[in-house]
Parts: C-alpha cells; sequence; structure tokens
C-alpha cells in the first residue's frame, strides 16, 4: 500500500495550520478558528489531522465555544490541557474544561494533571468483590 501522505503537497496546508498556531498564540482565536474551519479532514494527512484536532480544541475554548470543542471527539488530551493552560487563571472557563477534561480523559489522568487542574483524586473502586457474586439465586 502507497502512503497517502506522500502525494500530498503540505506546504499549504502546514501553512495554514502555522498560521492558525500563531492567531491562537497571538489570542486571535476567532480568526484561527475562522481558518481551521477551511480545511477539510478528507484532505489532511495524518498527522495534519492530529495537530488540526490540537488546534480546533485551542481556538474554540479561546472565544469560549465550549460545544464547538467538545465536538472535536478526536481531540488528544494534550490538546485540552493545552487550551486550559492558555486559558488566564482567574478564567471561569477554566473550572468548565478541566471538567470536560475528567469526563473524557478521567482514567488516563496523572495525579500531577490532576492535582494541576484542581481535580480529586478518584473515587477507589472498593467494589472488586461484587463481579464474584453468588449464583445461589436460581433454582
Amino acid at each position: 500500500l502507497a502512503d497517502p501522505e506522500a502525494n500530498r503537497s503540505p506546504g499549504v496546508i502546514d501553512g495554514i495550520l502555522l498560521l492558525a498556531e500563531q492567531w491562537i498564540a497571538l489570542r486571535r482565536h476567532a480568526e484561527a478558528q475562522s481558518l481551521l474551519a477551511t480545511l477539510e479532514p478528507v484532505s489532511l494527512g495524518e498527522s495534519q489531522v492530529r495537530n488540526w484536532n490540537l488546534l480546533r480544541v485551542g481556538a474554540a475554548v479561546g472565544v469560549g465555544d465550549l460545544d464547538a470543542a467538545k465536538a472535536v471527539t478526536a481531540a488528544p488530551l494534550e490538546a485540552w490541557l493545552q487550551a486550559w493552560r492558555n486559558l488566564a487563571a482567574e478564567s471561569d472557563l477554566r473550572a468548565a474544561i478541566a471538567s470536560i477534561i475528567a469526563e473524557r480523559f478521567g482514567p488516563d489522568l496523572t495525579p500531577a494533571i490532576r492535582a494541576e487542574l484542581g481535580l480529586p483524586a478518584p473515587v477507589q473502586d472498593q467494589g472488586s468483590g461484587d463481579s464474584e457474586q453468588s449464583e445461589t439465586g436460581g433454582g
């Protein structure tokens, strides 16, 4: 099988992704969001799709559009952490983003990330013996 990224001309798409990244860094999230909306995932290579998803979350969070951010279901934990870290410490969105991160990535969160986000430690499953239920209920 041929490499699907081998026949692509990455210059223009990578340039668009880089420009969107720079706009996010400059806190021009609305411009980045508009620019990213011009790309179709079918025209992107695998690494470009990952970067596109990461940037889409960052841009959406930056304009306060949590519905658009949550719609990026393929976004990795890294995208959400980066978006959370880019918010001002006093932002009301930080708690909402931390909650989304806990909901989506809870089992994968390290204690350090949980502490950074202000999330409680996960509740330990005390019912580990529940799977060994008695089979005396039938006749």
